[in-house]
């Protein structure tokens, strides 16, 4: 089968695209052949009515909904191998996310079913949250596919605007996997930029390279709830975004730009390393960490990570034959696959859900 899955994340900054033939068996066994991955910016005047939404969750989102569903529709027919497809799957962009209780993605799929005429999945969070589950993370499925059958503990990491991990123990039983956000990805880094210099990310850690770490600022952020909770836990851009940057900034008037974004990123890597260690008991000596998403490009996190966690040698997602910008993409062509095939792809051992369930929903008409 071949599926279309379209990934908007928490760092909001493009549209992920990966065309896959996927073929997953009754004891879910997956194959897949990469087909075609392409990357869509997200235009600047859709970011800020994203942003506007995600500050004030109880507005009418229908034209946000629509405008992101036409964006989504747009990406698609850029793509050279759409006559392929059997179905597209579509993760949203999500504005509001409270664990246990809602979680909302936007993008009308009824644009991609005009363009295609093939089925489009989507809704992939609320099937779990009816069953007192988290809603997130959704990766550990796909994690627990890629590495079920190795003789290794496998941990991976995502770094996107929030970063969760998985883990999953070698020869290891569905019910034995775990995973959890650990709280910002690129978030807050990504808004101290736009707030400070008008620009979207550090890139190479242009600016942060000036800065130093604020140790008071840093055992603050620390202190955050979130950060030690124990599992399950899920967290978003509400909680770890532009608000959070707005309050350090008014709190630390004083404070260089260089050393508020540098401080950032410290907390950044440092609340991952305290979920690997304290929570997850991560050994470097006998166990491998697959990282993938946006913040594996940024040189000064990815230094500091192996600092505060003292792991020296880091895979990316690449070695699995997966492109770390593209792997949520995927995710999300595999949960449409599970969809269209009935098969159960939440995780309870993550999200505390009561039981499996089939996530997703079908649109194939008006």
């Amino acid at each position: 089968m071949t599926i279309l899955g379209m990934m908007s994340g928490t760092s909001m900054d493009a549209i992920d695209c990966i065309i896959s033939e996927i073929k997953i068996s009754s004891n879910f066994n997956l194959t897949y052949n990469v087909i075609e991955q392409n990357c869509f910016p997200i235009p600047l005047l859709i970011r800020k009515k994203i942003i506007r939404a995600i500050e004030n969750p109880k507005l009418n989102f229908e034209e946000l909904d629509n405008l992101i569903g036409k964006f989504h529709s747009n990406c698609a027919l850029k793509l050279k191998n759409t006559h392929l497809l059997d179905s597209i799957a579509i993760h949203g962009q999500t504005i509001y996310h409270k664990e246990r209780i809602k979680s909302l993605q936007i993008g009308n799929p009824k644009y991609l079913y005009e363009n295609h005429k093939v089925p489009i999945i989507y809704n992939f969070r609320k099937h779990d949250i009816l069953e007192n589950g988290t809603g997130a993370p959704l990766m550990p499925y796909l994690d627990w596919l890629l590495l079920k059958n190795t003789n290794f503990s496998d941990f991976t990491l995502n770094i996107g605007g929030i970063s969760n991990i998985t883990s999953i123990p070698k020869n290891t039983n569905r019910n034995q996997v775990i995973g959890f956000d650990t709280g910002p990805g690129m978030a807050l880094i990504d808004e101290c930029c736009i707030h400070f210099w008008k620009v979207s990310f550090d890139k190479n850690g242009m600016y942060s390279e000036k800065g130093k770490i604020n140790e008071k600022l840093l055992n603050h952020l620390m202190d955050h709830p979130f950060i030690n909770k124990n599992f399950p836990k899920s967290t978003g851009r509400d909680i770890f975004g532009k608000k959070m940057v707005l309050q350090i900034v008014d709190k630390y008037q004083h404070e260089s730009p260089e050393n508020i974004l540098r401080t950032f990123i410290a907390f950044t890597a440092k609340s991952i390393s305290t979920n690997l260690n304290k929570i997850l008991n991560f050994t470097p000596l006998y166990s491998r960490l697959f990282i993938s998403g946006g913040g594996i490009h940024h040189p000064i996190l990815i230094d500091d990570l192996k600092k505060y966690s003292q792991i020296q040698y880091i895979n990316n997602s690449k070695v699995l034959g997966i492109h770390t910008d593209y792997k949520e993409a995927l995710l999300i062509a595999i949960l449409g696959y599970s969809k269209l095939n009935q098969m159960k792809s939440n995780m309870p051992s993550v999200t505390g859900a009561n039981c499996e369930v089939v996530l997703g929903e079908i649109y194939t008409r008006n």
